[in-house]
């Protein structure tokens, strides 16, 4: 006897109804996570919610910069000097001072 049309049309079932309690009731957390968990193993039916946009995106071959420019850094630094000299902070404005290294 061949339970497998029987096993992928439970499968189906439990997927279809656990996606109905994940969209329909307010879960707290660990109950999402094992709900999507579930459900990425067996076959999660909602359209698009497996889709997931590429893990490397193409840029044209030339040069880029990631992060921030030297300028940019500094400007950030002095900042977070003010920002730590209004509070108090002495010690840490002095440290934030010579943001970034």
């Amino acid at each position: 006897m061949n339970n497998e049309p029987l096993f992928a049309y439970t499968r189906q079932e439990i997927a279809k109804r656990l996606s109905e309690v994940v969209e329909g009731q307010v879960l707290i957390a660990n109950l999402r996570v094992r709900a999507a968990n579930l459900l990425e193993h067996i076959g999660d039916p909602r359209m698009g919610v497996t889709v997931l946009p590429p893990l490397v995106v193409p840029f044209a071959g030339s040069e880029f910069l990631i992060g921030s420019s030297t300028e940019e850094a500094q400007a950030v630094g002095k900042e977070y000097t003010q920002h730590y000299r209004e509070r108090g902070e002495i010690t840490t404005a002095r440290r934030a001072r010579s943001w970034p290294k």
